[in-house]
């Protein structure tokens, strides 16, 4: 470290051993990487991590929910508003597998919030570890309000 901040070469290998990495940092920004993993290619990268994203960002995917997301008629004669919240894993290939709801509000918003979460599937990049792919454990809100 100089003044806090990450500087010079930084190793690690991985507890199960699967790959070591090596990062060089200036003033703690990475400036190049590389991962080395047992039988497969050395992979360099600038960015240490990377979260999952939607194909097209997240304007891409509040639009793709507000097409495809209806409010359940029960939750709407009831005058029912709020976040449900939806947790799901997004694979190494950013397929999606494990959708349940976390936090709901019940009239049949929950169902319809892990439905159209489901809906994503084949939409997403997957995250990124030290160039890699990664499994991401992802919690997405997702708002119903009555117009």
């Amino acid at each position: 470290y100089q003044n806090g901040l990450k500087q010079g070469i930084w190793t690690g290998r991985y507890a199960d051993g699967s790959y070591v990495y090596e990062e060089h940092y200036d003033k703690g920004v990475c400036t190049l990487g590389k991962s080395i993993e047992a039988g497969s290619d050395t992979v360099r990268y600038t960015v240490s991590e990377q979260p999952p994203q939607f194909k097209g960002g997240m304007s891409a995917l509040s639009k793709f929910l507000g097409q495809n997301l209806t409010y359940p008629q029960k939750a709407a004669q009831m005058k029912i508003q709020g976040k449900v919240f939806v947790n799901f894993v997004i694979n190494t290939d950013g397929t999606l597998e494990d959708v349940f709801v976390v936090q709901g509000i019940g009239f049949g918003c929950d169902e319809e919030a892990k439905r159209v979460v489901s809906q994503t599937q084949g939409r997403w990049i997957p995250g990124i570890q030290r160039g890699r792919p990664v499994k991401v454990r992802f919690v997405l809100p997702i708002n119903f309000t009555l117009n």
